[in-house]
């Protein structure tokens, strides 16, 4: 759960949701709501993870936390 709320937390920034809009890799209908976001990450975290690491390092790392695959990768 404390994953979760530092993705969050970092994600709340307007700062940061503007950029991940501008980018064009996070569709808009993830900031419906937080669980839509969460949805999306993970979609992308497995589905894109080169391309994920490569444009948003920082959420990439969180979600490595989220997903407690930093014990494993590391």
């Amino acid at each position: 759960m404390r994953n979760f709320q530092k993705v969050l937390a970092y994600l709340t920034s307007a700062e940061v949701q503007k950029e991940l809009i501008k980018t064009g890799y996070i569709r808009a209908y993830a900031f419906e709501n937080q669980y839509e976001f969460l949805a999306v990450l993970v979609e992308h975290f497995f589905e894109t993870p080169e391309r994920f690491k490569l444009e948003h390092p920082t959420i990439y790392g969180l979600m490595l936390e989220l997903l407690q695959l930093n014990k494993i990768t590391s």
